[in-house]
């Protein structure tokens, strides 16, 4: 049995060569996956960064837009409720690939019939330190953005568990604003106004609701989502410990439940209010 334990999408535009499919195991390249159109690309790869990241061989992910970087090195990690955190020290066991090309009917909305086209990669990971727990890591390029999300599968190292919190980062490439809206705490109405603040200005302590619309110096703009939250805890935006100046922020999530995304993302996206495009992340 899978556990589809959290799942983040980014809904942006970008391109990059697609990955051999049932790729072997080998964690020194890059292994990259590119949307249909060959606009968006999403880079994973197991490395040691220098400060400020966090120390030690982790995963990280990328994403590119028409060959500019959009996300540079931005991690990925699971903690677990008195376990040692599930992010760092892994072992590639396989890849694989494959290719989408269909629709379903959306009930609500103003489109009827959606097209769900992209191209995935599948890292299956195991940590190389006892009990030796695996995670599979699942990338989707669509021609509208990139999604992703943790996939635990059954196994004995693993068995009843309590997820404390979900550790993606999103790390921009330039300086970035986000048009912000701080709830404040997790029982209010979900309105409020929209606010255009640097990365740098969302505090530890801020409940930041998705979608978070993002403007980047000299473009182009993202958003980010989630879906599928069913039995997954929602995630909030904060800034990132370990980021740098206003170019990161972190996805916290406050209660264990399971997810996956609906990617929906533009370079021309509106500002909050006026019908622009978004993006989301599935728990």
């Amino acid at each position: 049995m899978l556990r589809n334990v959290g799942i983040t999408a980014i809904l942006l535009l970008l391109p990059v060569s697609p990955l051999r499919a049932g790729m072997e195991p080998g964690n020194s390249a890059p292994l990259t996956v590119t949307s249909p159109d060959g606009n968006v690309s999403i880079s994973f790869e197991l490395k040691a960064n220098p400060q400020p990241y966090l120390p030690g061989e982790r995963a990280y992910y990328r994403v590119s837009y028409k060959g500019a970087p959009v996300l540079v090195d931005s991690p990925l990690g699971l903690d677990f409720q008195g376990e040692r955190p599930l992010d760092r020290d892994f072992e590639v066991l396989r890849t694989d690939t494959v290719s989408r090309d269909e629709s379903w009917q959306n009930l609500f909305g103003a489109r009827r019939t959606v097209r769900n086209h992209y191209n995935q990669l599948a890292v299956s990971l195991r940590e190389r330190r006892s009990p030796g727990r695996r995670v599979d890591l699942i990338f989707r390029a669509y021609n509208e953005g990139a999604a992703f999300r943790y996939s635990l599968p059954e196994q004995e190292a693993l068995g009843r568990f309590t997820l404390a919190a979900e550790n993606t980062g999103f790390y921009f490439a330039r300086e970035a604003y986000a048009y912000a809206l701080n709830l404040g705490s997790y029982t209010t109405s979900y309105e409020g106004d929209y606010r255009r603040v640097s990365l740098d200005r969302i505090k530890p302590a801020s409940i930041v609701a998705l979608p978070l619309l993002i403007e980047m110096a000299g473009g182009p703009w993202a958003a980010l989502l989630e879906a599928d939250l069913t039995d997954y805890a929602a995630c909030s935006s904060v800034k990132s410990p370990a980021a740098s100046s206003n170019r990161a922020t972190s996805c916290s999530i406050s209660a264990p439940r399971p997810p996956f995304p609906i990617p929906l993302g533009s370079s021309r996206a509106k500002r909050p209010g006026t019908g622009g495009p978004g993006a989301s992340r599935a728990g």
